[in-house]
């Protein structure tokens, strides 16, 4: 050993060594550091995946100014849905439907005051839908239409035109015991039916006015007249909603969607970023200690 010593330090300086030493600790301690967050990182979010449901992702296209002037595809055609559905990301793809005829609802209860507003209605398979309920079944014979809204649509009157109007506030429970009648409209003058309908319940998952799939398929065969359009919105299930490349497929695309449902999406891909810094600066920070050592050795 005194030989070996005398070997590595006669005419070399100390300082220098120990600070390559040093450098060289330092550099695999940063690598070291960040791989280990990264896969604890990835290890969590893992977990949360397997207790969590799958991650439900609404898309459209952006509107520009083509299709305002009605120059552009607002719909996806057939070939971009297949497009989607072939993503290692999407383990189920659904378009939504629309009706193709005009919608109005109006009340007739003594006990609530009269309404009346034009609707627009849509639809997406069963599996997609957040809601549960026995009463979410399309029955022609007997005449009721059940209804899904957004949970935003009754917070947006409790506590935004409710309070500014003066009007009472409305829990779900009372919502869910209103009468109303639904119009469909055919094309020709009288040519219309109305239906009972009733709200079922409240989605936190689509921002639409949902009803049964099965039954806006057999509306629009019996009422429908407008020209059939291309499903403007596309429903993706996705197991593993941090991957990266959702996020990357959509904007390459120019699709839109809301943005906080991307949000692991993009923190897994600056975690990508912090821990390529951190490798390149750590390879930097060992390659300059070796070099030091090797020219304290010189």
């Amino acid at each position: 050993m005194r030989y070996v010593y005398r070997i590595l330090w006669q005419d070399h300086s100390r300082a220098h060594l120990i600070w390559a030493f040093l450098g060289t600790l330092a550099g695999f301690v940063l690598l070291l550091s960040g791989i280990q967050f990264y896969l604890d990182f990835k290890s969590i979010l893992k977990v949360n995946r397997d207790l969590l449901d799958p991650e439900y992702i609404v898309i459209n296209k952006n509107v520009g100014i083509g299709q305002t002037l009605g120059l552009g595809r607002p719909g996806f055609s057939e070939e971009e849905i297949e497009e989607i559905a072939r993503q290692p990301f999407a383990e189920r793809v659904a378009p939504f439907i629309s009706n193709e005829f005009p919608v109005s609802a109006y009340t007739e209860n003594e006990r609530f005051p009269d309404f009346y507003t034009e609707l627009f209605f849509e639809a997406i398979p069963d599996e997609y839908v957040d809601v549960k309920s026995e009463a979410w079944e399309w029955d022609p014979e007997a005449g009721v239409i059940p209804v899904i809204i957004p949970q935003d649509y009754l917070n947006l009157y409790n506590f935004g035109f409710a309070q500014s109007q003066g009007l009472p506030q409305i829990p779900k429970g009372v919502i869910s015991m209103i009468n109303f009648r639904i119009r469909l409209r055919g094309e020709g003058r009288g040519n219309f039916d109305d239906y009972q309908g009733r709200i079922v319940g409240f989605s936190n998952r689509i921002s639409s006015i949902l009803v049964p799939h099965d039954f806006l398929q057999w509306a629009n065969e019996k009422y429908g007249y407008f020209t059939k359009a291309e499903p403007s919105r596309v429903i993706i299930e996705s197991r593993d909603p941090t991957d990266p490349a959702i996020i990357k497929f959509i904007e390459d695309k120019g699709y839109d969607t809301i943005r906080e449902k991307l949000k692991s999406s993009r923190l897994n891909i600056i975690l990508k970023l912090v821990l390529s810094f951190l490798v390149v600066l750590a390879g930097i920070i060992i390659g300059l200690a070796f070099m030091v050592f090797l020219l304290s050795l010189q």
